[in-house]
């Protein structure tokens, strides 16, 4: 899509949003987080594989770029699927980019993400998406 400079103030954004919902009053805020923090995105995987540690995977990073055309300047939306994982972890909330061997999924945005929970051996798994 084009859009007129005038046209569009929507943007993405990397904050996180918690929602309190201790003692019956409901409180929103966005977390303070450290670390590696990730882009902005759309349509990502997220899942929390252990008490203390979210997992995020992929998306998709939308961008606008500046053109001319028919002689006037506008701002055209840019998309790119990512395949990046990030671990934020809640004990320091500090973002982190772990080693990934072996093998990383191609980038994907719609994704399903699921863990076993298991405290000593966790899995993330990963389904679907597209590219």
């Amino acid at each position: 899509a084009t859009y007129d400079y005038s046209e569009s103030e929507e943007t993405v954004d990397s904050a996180i949003y918690m929602l309190n919902l201790s003692n019956g009053n409901w409180i929103w805020s966005i977390l303070k987080t450290l670390g590696v923090i990730p882009s902005g995105r759309v349509l990502h995987s997220m899942e929390l594989y252990s008490s203390n540690k979210l997992a995020i995977f992929g998306g998709m990073s939308i961008f606008h770029q500046k053109l001319l055309k028919n002689d006037q300047q506008v701002l055209e939306d840019s998309c790119k699927s990512l395949n990046d994982l990030y671990i934020l972890d809640f004990a320091t909330m500090t973002f982190s980019r772990p080693f990934v061997a072996n093998f990383v999924p191609p980038p994907r945005y719609g994704a399903v993400m699921a863990s076993n929970r298991d405290e000593l051996n966790p899995v993330l798994l990963v389904l679907g998406g597209l590219n």
